[in-house]
């Protein structure tokens, strides 16, 4: 929308590739080639120009350098915690889905988390071989945010869907890592935990947490402009990229745009 309205754009990039969170998604659903495509088509048409290996940490600093205004299409880059023993052993879903091949031939995986990005994780695991791939899923199966698809996909694959059942803590036992999980059940305050539930569920080779992120906080000022997930929360590829659109218009008006 910028750069067909004549603006001069550059994207700064935190990674060495264009496509920011949409390189998580899996390659059978999303493959890159897509989004390199998508990121040439806005060269072509218009003065684009991008710079890898660069993350801004203080967008006002931007306006000072002489650009008019900045769009923050950041993500939301805060894993959040688990907060129980054994964090330390988990691997957060990002860096798992950034380079899944280099966790290939992990038998037996966990995956701790009941929404998209977890069905991500367990089906990614499965295709790199797992046996056994484990989903824990705090609340009740009708209550997980995955898509028709995607739990079929699950079911198909023969994963394993563990409903209202939390993870308290994680051990290391030698090259493995053992899980202790409560049930839950709905209660006043959301799912809480059931007494004397516990359970020790043993040898896995990989445990991956997806249980959500969120955004760093956002600096006030009218040309700096916030979109997508950074903004609205994790929501689909539809959806973020309707909130570019909306983002870049608010900017051209901001800059005096009719």
């Amino acid at each position: 929308f910028l750069v067909k309205h004549g603006y001069s754009v550059k994207l700064f990039e935190k990674t060495d590739k264009v496509g920011g969170a949409l390189n998580l998604i899996p390659d059978y659903r999303l493959p890159y080639e897509v989004i390199e495509d998508d990121w040439n088509y806005i060269k072509r048409i218009g003065n684009a120009e991008i710079e890898f290996n660069v993350q801004i940490d203080a967008p006002k600093d931007l306006l000072e350098d002489g650009f008019d205004g900045v769009i923050m299409a950041i993500g939301e880059q805060n894993g959040i915690d688990l907060g129980e023993d054994g964090e330390e052993f988990v691997v957060p879903y990002a860096e798992y889905l950034k380079d899944p091949r280099k966790y290939e031939g992990m038998q037996k995986v966990a995956v701790i988390g009941g929404g998209n990005v977890a069905a991500d994780c367990a089906i990614t695991a499965k295709n790199l071989g797992a046996n056994i791939v484990s989903v824990f899923i705090r609340r009740k199966i009708f209550d997980m945010k995955v898509t028709r698809k995607e739990m079929e996909e699950l079911l198909n694959r023969q994963i394993d869907l563990v409903t209202t059942t939390r993870v308290c803590k994680i051990e290391r036992n030698n090259n493995n890592f053992d899980v202790y999980t409560c049930s839950t059940q709905p209660g006043e305050r959301g799912y809480e935990d059931i007494e004397n539930s516990l359970i020790k569920r043993q040898g896995f080779d990989l445990i991956v947490k997806a249980i959500g992120s969120r955004a760093e906080k956002p600096v006030e000022h009218q040309n700096i402009i916030y979109a997508g997930d950074c903004k609205n929360g994790g929501s689909t590829i539809v959806e973020a990229v309707a909130s570019g659109l909306d983002s870049a218009k608010l900017m051209h008006k901001n800059l005096g745009g009719e």
